[in-house]
């Protein structure tokens, strides 16, 4: 109903039929709670629809606080199930991936990119995370602000792209301004989403980048999957390979990014690496062994971050000491034999060796011409490898 007639459901109209359907808008909402997928699942049309109205168009209930509703029970919705709840995994992932992101992109387009990342940064830790114990409570919250993140990675992009002239200060719009005050000027709302699209990315990040450190810290070789779980460590990855570009324009964010995704593609499962190629094929039809299907796909989505990023900033990083570094970190990684996604969808197979091979590769041919002596080291330690 609310799908077929969106505008009825937001107007202002006083009639008996609006109302009710205004009613069935805040029943929508409350059953983005409801146990089963399917009810929140056939709920999508019906908010994408009604998101497309425009808020002047709308009555005040059916304004920005029920998308600061709805984006809230959408993101709880998307977070990882605690451990022990009776969840249907397959179910969750299926739903989150096709539903909840859709759902989350519509909140931004009703919300605006400051409301938006407002909301989202209320669920990161307030304070930095310094051991596993206080990440293993913290997690959760934050890898589904990384998922929120790279869903909406296009709209993000194209307002970070979007200039506004610095002629006033942005001021934040609040929701009990007297009705018909003059809000920000479209310039104002502009400056201001960027403000706040580049603080949370900037923190999100910053997260991410505290772990290899930490890692380093607890002793060992710095595996930082005996940190977090891998389900953080995946969404980090994936979220910095969709921003090289922003990283790009933040030089000093470059190489601890790629430490973390050097860190990320050398993982272990704690307990055993669970990686090795003849390990994955015996576990093949069976049950995995911990961490034998959530490190093949970690080790290619960091894989595919680093070959990203090596191509978007390789003119800063194309010194020949700095390749030379990467070559040493990259070369065992490439020497560990190959490391094979299984039960992946369309990555089934894949070899995390190949975008990594192909990263440094970008690197070390930019050598060629400027430092060739160095270039023909980096090319003989990589052909060294097996």
């Amino acid at each position: 109903a609310c799908a077929a007639r969106p505008l009825v459901c937001a107007s202002a109209g006083a009639g008996a039929e609006a109302g009710a359907l205004q009613a069935l808008v805040l029943l929508m909402l409350e059953c983005m709670s409801h146990p089963s997928y399917r009810v929140a699942e056939n709920l999508v049309d019906a908010w994408v629809c009604f998101g497309d109205i425009p808020m002047q168009a709308r009555s005040e209930a059916m304004r920005l606080p029920l998308f600061e509703r709805l984006l809230h029970a959408t993101v709880q919705r998307c977070m990882w199930p605690a451990d022990g709840e009776d969840v249907d995994a397959l179910d969750f992932e299926k739903w989150r991936v096709q539903s909840g992101s859709e759902l989350i992109t519509c909140c931004l387009g009703a919300l605006g990119g400051a409301a938006f990342s407002s909301a989202l940064a209320s669920l990161l830790p307030a304070e930095l995370p310094t051991c596993a114990q206080a990440w293993a409570g913290a997690w959760r919250r934050v890898e589904v602000v990384a998922f929120a993140l790279a869903s909406v990675h296009v709209e993000f992009k194209t307002r970070l792209r979007t200039s506004a002239p610095p002629s006033a200060p942005p001021t934040t719009p609040t929701h009990d301004s007297p009705r018909g005050a003059k809000g920000p000027s479209e310039a104002e709302a502009l400056a201001l989403d960027k403000i706040s699209i580049d603080s949370l990315l900037a923190q999100s990040l910053g997260l991410a980048l505290s772990l290899p450190p930490l890692a380093k810290e607890r002793g060992g070789e710095g595996n930082v999957a005996s940190v977090v779980d891998w389900r953080l460590l995946h969404a980090f990855a994936h979220l910095m390979a969709l921003f090289g570009g922003w990283l790009k324009l933040r030089p000093q964010l470059v190489e601890p990014t790629l430490d973390f995704l050097l860190t990320a593609a050398a993982a272990r499962a704690p307990g055993g690496d669970g990686v090795a190629l003849s390990g994955l094929l015996a576990s093949a039809g069976r049950a995995m062994p911990a961490g034998a299907r959530e490190a093949p796909r970690l080790h290619l989505t960091a894989a595919d971050a680093f070959r990203n990023l090596c191509s978007h900033c390789a003119t800063q990083l194309a010194g020949g000491s700095f390749v030379d570094v990467l070559v040493r970190a990259v070369a065992p990684l490439l020497d560990g034999g190959a490391r094979l996604v299984l039960g992946d969808g369309s990555r089934l197979g894949q070899d995390a060796r190949v975008p990594l091979a192909e990263g440094i590769g970008r690197l070390v041919g930019l050598l060629e011409g400027s430092e060739p002596e160095v270039a023909s080291q980096a090319l003989r330690n990589l052909a060294s490898t097996p």
